[in-house]
């Protein structure tokens, strides 16, 4: 039986270098944390570049990023220093203050993410949520000033922080306005690194995963930005449902890389292909427009790295525009691309951190 396996990689269209940026602040407060791993972590985040760091060991704001040290002055470092050590005591407080009310002991955890983002359109959005757990306790609407509250125990503390009016109007300020301009400055200063594009090499193998079961792997490295969309398709049409997908994770370099997988129905000689979109323009017009894969050979391997013709493709721009944003989760798909990433700062405990970039975009229908 012949299989033929053929690799379409698309890039999506773009005719300008606008694409969405986030900036996002994640607060993390442990209770009975153990042996070396902080009570209280903040990290900040433009798109997928970690730029800031405190945690309650070094009790220090530091930057992450070179060009966060370079633009801005040693008074800021202070500044926010002594703004997240007050944080931290907050939520010490606040950790027992709900530990009591949910009648809990041992370790639990309190979170809070805050940030906004930059559209291509140039729209805005803005967003603030708490967590308890690793899950939604508290989510701010800034356009009602109210907050959403999960249960019984978010209900009183909504009632409390719905009271001060002049904080929820803060609120929305800082989120609206404060943290826009704040991104926009952070997009200048790195404007080398944030804004580059490096499309993805991609590989295509084979592998008999179980005895009588074979595997199509397509693997993705040396991207950026980490948002990507990758499928495999028979016969033309998508196969989500038989697909299993890697983490997008760090490479070390900057880069990221990641995979999908589909099982080939060994009696069928359907057409398989992998099809990768990612921000700027479509490559792949140029080379082989495929290859044939013999199970009784060797050759079941391909390295591409098309050069890139910006011209036609336009169909592939119904790529969703709008990446999802970070949700909470108890063991999140990143947590450990946060820990693999050399980069990182601190030790971060699997299970009670938040969930952050990289996103695997989806088309909309």
């Amino acid at each position: 039986m012949v299989f033929l396996l053929l690799l379409v990689v698309v890039v999506m269209v773009k005719h300008s270098d606008s694409r969405t940026h986030s900036l996002r602040y994640f607060r993390l407060g442990i209770s009975d944390p153990g042996h070396g791993v902080p009570e209280f972590i903040s990290v900040g985040y433009v798109d997928s570049q970690p730029i800031t760091t405190y945690d309650s060991v070094t009790r220090q704001r530091e930057p992450r990023a070179p060009w966060m040290a370079e633009n801005l002055a040693p008074d800021h470092w202070e500044r926010y220093t002594q703004l997240l050590r007050g944080w931290q005591q907050t939520f010490k407080v606040e950790l027992k203050r709900l530990q009591r009310h949910y009648n809990h002991s041992g370790s639990h955890t309190y979170q809070r993410m805050i940030g906004c983002e930059l559209l291509e359109d140039g729209s805005t959005t803005g967003f603030l949520q708490y967590a308890y757990d690793g899950q939604d306790f508290l989510i701010f609407n800034k356009d009602s000033l109210s907050w959403l509250a999960v249960d019984n125990v978010a209900h009183t503390v909504k009632r409390a922080w719905e009271a001060n009016q002049h904080e929820l109007r803060y609120q929305k300020n800082w989120l609206e306005k404060e943290c826009i301009a704040w991104l926009k400055r952070f997009l200048e200063y790195g404007n080398d690194t944030l804004q580059r594009t490096e499309p993805p090499l991609v590989r295509v193998n084979r592998k008999e995963t179980f005895p009588g079961v074979t595997t199509l792997f397509c693997k993705a490295y040396s991207f950026y930005p980490p948002e990507i969309y990758m499928t495999w398709m028979k016969d033309g049409e998508e196969i989500v449902q038989e697909m299993d997908y890697g983490d997008i994770l760090p490479s070390g370099d900057g880069t990221y890389q990641t995979w999908a997988s589909v099982e080939l129905d060994p009696k069928s000689s359907n057409l398989y292909s992998c099809h990768v979109e990612h921000l700027r323009c479509p490559y792949g017009s140029s080379g082989p427009p495929g290859i044939r894969n013999h199970p009784s050979r060797n050759e079941s391997c391909l390295w591409v790295h098309y050069p890139c013709h910006c011209a036609g493709w336009s169909w592939c721009s119904s790529l969703e525009k709008k990446a999802p944003r970070a949700k909470w989760s108890h063991v999140p798909s990143d947590t450990r691309s946060m820990i693999a990433d050399p980069s990182f700062p601190v030790l971060l405990p699997v299970g009670a951190m938040f969930s952050s970039v990289p996103h695997r975009l989806k088309r909309s229908a």
